[in-house]
């Protein structure tokens, strides 16, 4: 025996599906920030640590559009070209397809933030006073 469809039925599927959908955008455009130190994000490197005193902590997230958004005041790291300027490394789905060149504040000088493809996040120059890397973006390779 085959059951009849009504319109109240193709009313109700209708909005299951509405909502489903509803519930899928909400997580695709949720900003979720990844605290550096915090458990499963990255770690600081090169003796860097949060600012603090009521300052952005570092972290980074990437939006629905597939850029990437730094955030947070950091200090007493290397600051340095090399190896030992890295402030902390990127996870894949997070890193530019090329080497990205960011000028930022820091302390009473301008710097500058290098983020390589591997996904190093350095501190190229400037203070390790404070450094900050609030509103860096950049579009990232997934």
């Amino acid at each position: 025996m085959s059951r009849v469809i009504t319109p109240f039925d193709e009313l109700r599927w209708q909005q299951q599906v509405e909502d489903r959908l509803d519930r899928l955008e909400r997580r695709l455009t949720e900003q979720v920030w990844y605290v550096i130190g915090q458990f499963g994000a990255p770690i600081f490197q090169n003796n860097w640590t949060n600012y603090g005193s009521g300052y952005n902590t570092c972290a980074f997230m990437r939006d629905a559009n597939g850029f990437v958004h730094l955030r947070g005041l950091v200090m007493s790291g290397t600051v340095a070209t090399g190896p030992t300027g890295v402030i902390f490394t990127l996870p894949i789905g997070f890193r530019p397809e090329m080497r990205e060149l960011i000028n930022v504040q820091s302390a009473s000088v301008l710097g500058r933030v290098d983020i390589d493809n591997a996904g190093a996040v350095y501190a190229y120059s400037g203070s390790n006073v404070w450094f900050s890397l609030d509103s860096i973006t950049f579009k990232a390779v997934v």
